[in-house]
């Protein structure tokens, strides 16, 4: 099992959150992220493992936010994430991109296990 596949399935096993992420040379993508059957701030812990892993690689993380409130726009931001404006808008979405190393609030090193 590669590492990201290994990732996903133990944010999925471990914290109820399915992702659906794709890596390539330029950048790891979130395509799709639903909490299911994990606790509040499940979605939060696994966001924090993404970036974590995507650190590790020196790669930037990508996502596309469909339906979007300022809620969840903050979310992302208080995460590193800023709107893309390189990438265009897709009918109304948002795009945001997280470079590698970006700030992340001083608790999610506790929250990644480590």
């Amino acid at each position: 099992m590669d590492p990201l596949e290994y990732l996903c399935t133990s944010v999925r096993e471990e914290l109820g959150v399915v992702m659906e992420v794709l890596e390539d040379s330029t950048g790891v993508v979130l395509m799709e992220i639903e909490r299911g059957d994990g606790a509040p701030g499940s979605g939060r812990l696994a966001l924090e493992r993404l970036c974590a892993y995507a650190d590790e690689a020196g790669k930037p993380t990508y996502l596309a936010l469909m339906e979007h409130t300022a809620k969840l726009i903050a979310l992302y931001e208080s995460l590193g994430f800023r709107a893309d404006d390189t990438t265009g808008e897709d009918e109304g979405g948002l795009n945001m991109v997280r470079p590698p190393h970006a700030h992340v609030p001083e608790a999610a090193p506790s929250a990644l296990g480590r």
